[in-house]
């Protein structure tokens, strides 16, 4: 269950997009706490210049001056709530940590996986491709080409999409924690019974 906490919605995010909408949201803990990404973020964003969509890249302040110039459909950003983003999205590049995924499938959204050194985030990706909501690009071959090439698949091709809403679906249809607490104390005896 994805959780973004309150946000104040930019004035921008009000108005729909007038071309398909991709979100590049790679995770800052991957700057924290491995000291940067893996692959070129310069080199990414100059590949999804060349496709007709407008680009919406969440980044931190260093990582937005590290870029230097940015393509005219690339819209720099710090922080956006991704409850209130996903949803005006087609397509979200993700470095697949569980908050910025669940996010975007809680929304039906398919996502390009570009798992970080995160232990988690590389069975994550393998999962959600696997569903046929996304696509995987290791971080090692993550450039240009093979970016720009994977995001032109997610969407042109309408499976995934289909998919990454069956996925929303599904966790839309799971218990609420509330739910999973009231259900706890009967879990518990059954457990305590087959002891």
């Amino acid at each position: 269950m994805p959780y973004n906490g309150r946000a104040v919605v930019p004035h921008w995010l009000r108005t729909p997009p007038t071309r398909p909408r991709v979100c590049l949201s790679v995770g800052s803990s991957t700057t924290e706490w491995f000291g940067g990404h893996t692959f070129s973020l310069a080199e990414v964003v100059r590949g999804l210049g060349e496709l007709d969509v407008e680009v919406v890249a969440t980044l931190p302040p260093e990582e937005e001056a590290a870029l230097g110039a940015v393509p005219d459909n690339v819209r720099l950003v710090g922080y956006v709530p991704l409850h209130v983003l996903a949803p005006t999205c087609d397509v979200m590049i993700t470095h697949a940590g569980p908050g910025t995924l669940c996010s975007g499938l809680s929304h039906g959204v398919p996502q390009l996986l570009v798992p970080g050194p995160r232990l988690d985030a590389p069975l994550l990706a393998r999962l959600v491709e696997r569903e046929g909501a996304g696509l995987v690009v290791r971080s090692d071959e993550a450039g240009a080409d093979s970016v720009r090439e994977a995001t032109r698949r997610l969407l042109e091709e309408p499976s995934h999409a289909g998919a990454a809403r069956r996925l929303g679906e599904e966790m839309a249809a799971m218990p609420s924690p509330a739910d999973a607490v009231r259900d706890l104390p009967r879990v518990l005896e059954k457990l305590d019974a087959s002891v």
